[in-house]
């Protein structure tokens, strides 16, 4: 097992490493295709396929989709969102393919560079520091691979760069690893909170006869109900014409969709109503136990309110839905779940903007379990999810110190 306050403690030696140019190390190949399907080219990658923070290139897209782009890449060789820099991507591909123009392939020169080491290279904050300096352009920066060509760092020697290289990788491959079990975690997690929320999984494994209703087959002690029915619904409030939210809290929160993730509300970038402003919208607040449920934008996030945001006041992009009088738990995970997310398909049209009326969201239909196997759901969801996030956690604390370790090398 990875000894993580021993890597958390190293040091390094580096009496005998000598100062080089990015440019006299690594190269841009410059390599192109004309017909990608004739060469047997299977992969596609465009910025949005690189993830920020990422150094594994994990997706891509096929050759079903026509496309534009030329430029091929090779197994082993970074690739660098040249584009908005300040975005950190910069992802070493496992696979062969061709990429778009706003991507910087790069090569390391194998006699004076061991090309994984690459990856570790350029994603450091100083690399990017000088990329996102020599970017040039308005809404979006690009930097040349030619203005990168004179970054300077530190290089082990040849003999040295493997030992480098095993530390690094040794960091790394814990979170592959951790990322990993994650991912079948999450797959065992969404098995069985469907099999809770439509009654296959029952306390003390309880067996039930079926029936159908507008849901599918549920427990025939279960009853669906309209969510009308199970709470009362009203719609947020635009801010009045001419009033601009704020940054600082001077006045009193507003919860915007941005706000709102998967799994609940972040407080990072929150923005304030004027206190001036506040009587003109004073029925369209939040309370703590409240839930919400956004209906522009990115549809159907579901949360709770906090009890920081009692109070608050919610967007016209988003309804709260109060007075429940079902278990408010089961209420919140039921309405993330693929029942309420194929209601909500079905409900809005293809739009760039697609929107959820108010009307349309008291119609859909809820399965309403016993009193005491709605809290027991709620419990083992609210389980499930807390093992997630401690191995999210764990990821995070393992990336943080792979990120220390990249900066402190190069």
């Amino acid at each position: 097992m990875l000894d993580m306050e021993a890597i958390k403690n190293f040091s390094i030696d580096k009496s005998d490493w000598q100062k080089v140019k990015f440019g006299d190390v690594v190269f841009e190949p410059k390599e192109s295709v004309k017909n990608p399907v004739a060469e047997g080219i299977e992969h596609v990658v465009g910025l949005e396929h690189i993830d920020s923070g990422d150094m594994h290139l994990r997706r891509s897209e096929n050759l079903d989709r026509s496309t534009t782009f030329t430029k091929k890449f090779g197994k082993g060789d970074v690739l660098f969102g040249r584009r908005r820099a300040y975005l950190k991507k910069a992802a070493k591909a496992s696979f062969e393919g061709i990429c778009s123009g706003d991507i910087t392939v790069m090569r390391a020169k194998e006699e004076l560079l061991l090309p994984e080491l690459l990856p570790f290279i350029v994603n450091n904050d100083k690399f990017f520091d000088h990329a996102i300096k020599h970017s040039a352009g308005g809404l979006s920066p690009r930097v040349k691979f030619k203005d990168l060509l004179n970054y300077e760092f530190n290089l082990p020697p040849t003999k040295r760069q493997k030992t480098i290289l095993d530390l690094l990788k040794s960091v790394d491959e814990a979170i592959q690893e951790r990322l990993g079990l994650l991912q079948a975690y999450k797959v065992h997690q969404s098995i069985y909170i469907n099999e809770l929320l439509t009654g296959k999984k029952r306390i003390g494994d309880k067996e039930s006869n079926f029936v159908k209703t507008e849901l599918g087959l549920i427990p025939e002690d279960w009853m669906v109900k309209k969510l009308g029915e199970v709470c009362s619904l009203k719609g947020g409030k635009r801010i009045p014409k001419g009033v601009s939210l704020e940054s600082t809290d001077n006045g009193l929160p507003y919860l915007r969709v941005t706000d709102m993730t998967p799994l609940g509300v972040t407080t990072d970038n929150l923005m304030f109503v004027p206190e001036e402003v506040a009587p003109k919208i004073n029925n369209y607040r939040i309370s703590e136990g409240d839930l919400y449920i956004s209906v522009a934008g990115t549809l159907g996030l579901v949360g709770a309110i906090p009890a920081e945001l009692d109070g608050a006041y919610l967007t016209e992009n988003a309804d709260k839905l109060t007075d429940i009088i079902i278990n408010k738990s089961y209420l919140m995970y039921y309405m993330r779940s693929s029942k309420i997310s194929s209601q909500i398909k079905s409900v809005t049209t293809v739009s760039t903007q697609p929107k959820l009326a108010l009307t349309r969201l008291r119609e859909f239909w809820v399965a309403v379990p016993p009193k005491n196997e709605q809290v027991y759901i709620a419990h083992q969801i609210y389980n499930q999810n807390k093992i997630s996030e401690e191995m999210i956690l764990g990821i995070q604390a393992t990336k943080a110190v792979s990120h220390s370790i990249i900066n402190q090398v190069f």
